[in-house]
């Protein structure tokens, strides 16, 4: 697993070097939220920056869930769920606790525990339960 997440951390970083402003921007915007909150950050491992496309796959529901992962790290990420359709809204407090992220750009899934959940954003902080494993 860690070896798998070394290596999505350097191609995020390679990817986000390429694109220094948005980077810039997803940080600070995620710097300026906690100083807002008033909270320190409790992370276990530091979390880079991304944009990167990803679904969710949650247990009873045949089609995935398309999200976008905001920042990640070696233990954890924070995923935007996105609408796949406009007349569907997806309501992160109704997903169960446990999910499979599907990181496409790399084809791999990583099972994750729900960790906390920000409606109003249609965010949800994910920790990683599992070794990467490559999908078809």
């Amino acid at each position: 697993m860690a070896k798998e997440i070394l290596r999505l951390k350097d191609r995020l970083t390679r990817v986000l070097s390429n694109n220094a402003a948005s980077s810039n921007l997803l940080h600070g915007q995620h710097a300026v939220e906690q100083l807002r909150a008033g909270q320190p950050d409790k992370r276990a491992a530091p979390r880079k920056p991304s944009a990167m496309p990803a679904y969710l796959q949650i247990a009873g529901r045949r089609r995935m869930v398309h999200c976008r992962i905001m920042d990640m790290s070696a233990t954890g990420a924070c995923l935007k769920v996105l609408r796949a359709d406009k007349h569907i809204k997806e309501d992160v407090l109704g997903f169960p606790d446990s999910v499979t992220l599907f990181i496409t750009f790399d084809k791999v899934s990583i099972a994750c525990q729900i960790a906390w959940r920000l409606p109003e954003k249609n965010q949800i902080g994910v920790r990683f339960m599992s070794p990467a494993r490559r999908y078809q």
